[in-house]
C-alpha cells in the first residue's frame, strides 16, 4: 500500500513538475547566474575538493534517531565535480535535462553516461564520457543525429538503459520517450523506440531502426560475448496496468529481431515483466527481473532454449537495483523498490533477506560491487537527497554500513548546487573510485533542488577507507604472483578451449568465463611487466 501511495505521489510531482516547465525555460537562467557560485557550469574541466565537511553528519539527519545504522569515514575521499556541457543550454520548451540511464566504465578508463531533455518534438539524448585522466568530461553522441529524427516529429528525450561497453568498444543504445505517447499516437506520430550502435574507439555510429513499433525501451542490457540485446519495454501503461511491457531479443551479430512480445511461461501464463530491469547473468547468459506485481516473482528468460520461466524466489517489491556480478557465493546483490537488500542465488533459486538499504528503506536505482566482493557502494537516493546524498559503503562480510561522503549540503554551499537524485554509479576497475551522474540544480536552497541541470562527481576513495578489499591481479598474471610472464602462458595454454566457467586463475583475462584467443592477447600486451 505505502509503495502505491508514493508512486502515485511521485507520479503527481512529475506531472506537475513537468507540465510547469513546460511553459518556462529550464533550468531558470536567473538562478544560475545568481546561484552557480563559481561559475563551473560553463566549464568543461572538473573543481577538485577534499574536506572534512564532507564527513558531517548533515541537518536533515539531527532530528533522526541517535542510533542511526551507519558509521562515517575517518578520512575524506578526493571528489572531483563537474557539469556536463548541453546544448542547447537552456531549453524554452519541454524538458527538463536529467540523467535516467545507467552509466559503464569503458576499455578506454573513461566512463560513460547518458543525458536526456525529455521532450516530445526536438527530442534528444546523449552520450557523455568523463575521462578521469584529463579531467575532462564531452558529449560523444546525440541519437537525433544518428536517428536523424526532424524536431517537428515525435522523438525519444531519454536513454533509460544500461550502456555497457564491450572490450572493443562496441555499445548498444535503446531509446525511450520523455512524455508518454498517448494510445492515438501510436501508428499516427509514434512508432517505437530507436536503436543504436557506437563504438567508443572508431566513433562510428549506425542506426538500426526501430525493432518494435508500439513500445519504447526504460531497461535494457547488452550481452556482448553472446551478441545478444536485451530490454523490457512500458506497454502496458496504455491499458492501466501495472508497470511491464513486451520484451526484446535482439541478435546483434546479424542485426535480427530474435523475439519482441510479451513473454510466455511454458504452459501458456503470460509473464508480466517488470519495466525497470534485466539483470544479465554474464557467466550462463540467463536474463533475470521480477513480476510487475505481487507476489513479486522472479522471472528468467534462457536464450540457449528461448524460454521464459517463473521461478520460486520472489521479493517484497519488484527488483530495482542490482550488481553486474556475482559475489563468491554466487550471488547477486539486489535492491526492490522498497529498498530491502537482498542476495539473489540463481543457480538455487532463492533469496537471503538481509535489512533494508538505508534507515527504514529507500529508492535506490543503481549500485557496485567492488572488485573482491567485499563491498556494495550506492548513492542515496535516486528521487530525493532527503538524507544529505550520502554515498554509501556497505560492508558484504559483516553486513554494516558506512558513509564515504555526505555531497548535498557541501555542495551547495560551495558551489550552489542542490543534488535531486542519481540513477547512475560506476566503479573503477581496481576499486579504487566512484563515478556517480546526479540530476539537480543551481538553486537558493538544498531543499530548491530539482531536475534541469545535471552534475557527475568522480570520488576517489581512500585506501584505508577500503581496507580489505583486495586488489585484482594485473592483466595477464594468472598465478597472482606480480609478474606476467612465461608461467602464466603457461596457465592459458592447460585451459586453452574452455568453454564455461573460467576464471582469471585459470587465464580467462576479459571475464567472459571462456579460455581462448582474445585472452591470450591480452597476456601478450602485459607479458614482461
Amino acid at each position: 500500500m505505502f509503495r502505491k501511495i508514493f508512486i502515485g505521489f511521485f507520479a503527481i510531482i512529475c506531472f506537475l513538475f513537468f507540465t510547469d516547465t513546460a511553459y518556462s525555460e529550464t533550468p531558470s537562467r536567473s538562478w544560475e547566474e545568481a546561484y552557480d557560485k563559481k561559475n563551473i557550469r560553463h566549464s568543461s574541466g572538473m573543481a577538485v575538493d577534499s574536506s572534512r565537511d564532507l564527513l558531517s553528519l548533515p541537518s536533515v539527519l539531527y532530528n533522526y534517531p541517535s542510533n542511526l545504522d551507519f558509521t562515517i569515514a575517518e578520512t575524506p575521499p578526493i571528489i572531483e565535480f563537474g557539469i556536463p556541457q548541453l546544448v542547447p543550454e537552456y531549453l524554452s520548451s519541454g524538458g527538463p535535462y536529467g540523467g535516467w540511464g545507467r552509466s559503464g566504465f569503458g576499455p578506454d578508463g573513461k566512463f560513460y553516461f547518458t543525458i536526456g531533455n525529455h521532450n516530445r518534438y526536438a527530442a534528444d539524448a546523449f552520450l557523455f564520457a568523463y575521462d578521469p585522466a584529463t579531467k575532462t568530461h564531452s558529449r560523444v553522441l546525440s541519437t537525433k543525429e544518428v536517428a536523424g529524427w526532424s524536431d517537428s516529429e515525435y522523438g525519444d528525450g531519454k536513454l533509460h538503459g544500461d550502456p555497457v561497453i564491450s572490450p572493443d568498444g562496441d555499445i548498444w543504445l535503446l531509446t525511450f520517450w520523455g512524455p508518454t505517447p498517448s494510445l492515438s499516437d501510436f501508428g499516427t506520430s509514434y512508432f517505437g523506440g530507436h536503436l543504436i550502435f557506437y563504438n567508443i574507439f572508431t566513433k562510428e555510429s549506425e542506426y538500426l531502426g526501430r525493432p518494435v513499433a508500439d513500445d519504447s525501451w526504460p531497461a535494457h542490457v547488452w550481452d556482448w560475448r553472446r551478441d545478444r540485446l536485451y530490454a523490457v519495454g512500458e506497454w502496458s501503461r496504455y491499458y492501466g496496468k501495472e508497470g511491464y511491457g513486451k520484451f526484446l531479443v535482439y541478435d546483434t551479430a546479424n542485426r535480427e529481431v530474435v523475439f519482441e512480445g510479451l513473454p510466455k511461461a511454458e504452459g501458456g501464463e503470460e509473464i508480466h515483466w517488470y519495466h525497470r530491469a534485466v539483470l544479465l547473468d554474464r557467466e550462463s547468459g540467463i536474463i533475470y527481473g521480477t513480476e510487475a506485481s505481487s507476489p513479486y516473482r522472479f522471472v528468467s528468460y534462457n536464450p540457449a532454449n528461448n524460454k521464459f520461466s517463473f521461478l520460486n524466489a520472489k521479493l517484497s517489491s519488484p527488483i530495482r537495483a542490482w550488481t553486474d556480478k556475482k559475489d563468491a557465493s554466487g550471488a547477486f546483490w539486489v535492491f526492490d523498490y522498497d529498498g530491502n537488500i537482498y542476495k539473489f542465488f540463481p543457480a538455487e533459486d532463492r533469496i537471503e533477506k538481509l535489512g533494508k538499504n538505508w534507515m527504514g528503506g529507500t529508492y535506490i536505482a543503481d549500485m557496485e560491487l567492488s572488485p573482491s566482493g567485499r563491498y556494495l557502494y550506492y548513492p542515496v537516493a535516486s528521487i530525493s537527497s532527503d538524507y544529505g546524498f550520502p554515498i554509501v559503503q556497505y560492508d558484504t562480510k559483516n553486513n554494516t554500513k558506512k558513509v564515504i561522503a555526505f555531497l548535498s549540503e557541501y555542495y551547495h554551499r560551495e558551489y550552489g548546487y542542490g543534488i535531486q537524485g542519481s540513477y547512475a554509479l560506476s566503479i573503477s576497475d581496481d576499486g579504487s573510485s566512484l563515478f556517480v551522474q546526479v540530476n539537480g540544480r543551481f538553486c537558493p536552497t538544498v531543499r530548491d533542488m530539482a531536475y534541469g541541470r545535471p552534475a557527475i562527481f568522480h570520488i576517489k576513495i581512500p585506501a584505508s577507507e577500503r581496507e580489505g578489499d583486495s586488489p585484482l591481479p594485473k592483466a595477464g598474471d594468472a598465478n597472482n604472483d606480480g609478474r606476467v610472464d612465461g608461467l602464466d602462458y603457461v596457465i592459458w595454454v592447460d585451459n586453452y578451449g574452455t568453454s564455461s566457467g573460467a576464471n582469471f586463475s585459470n587465464g580467462d583475462f576479459n571475464g567472459d568465463s571462456r579460455v581462448d584467443g582474445l585472452d591470450y592477447v591480452i597476456w601478450v600486451d602485459n607479458y614482461g611487466t
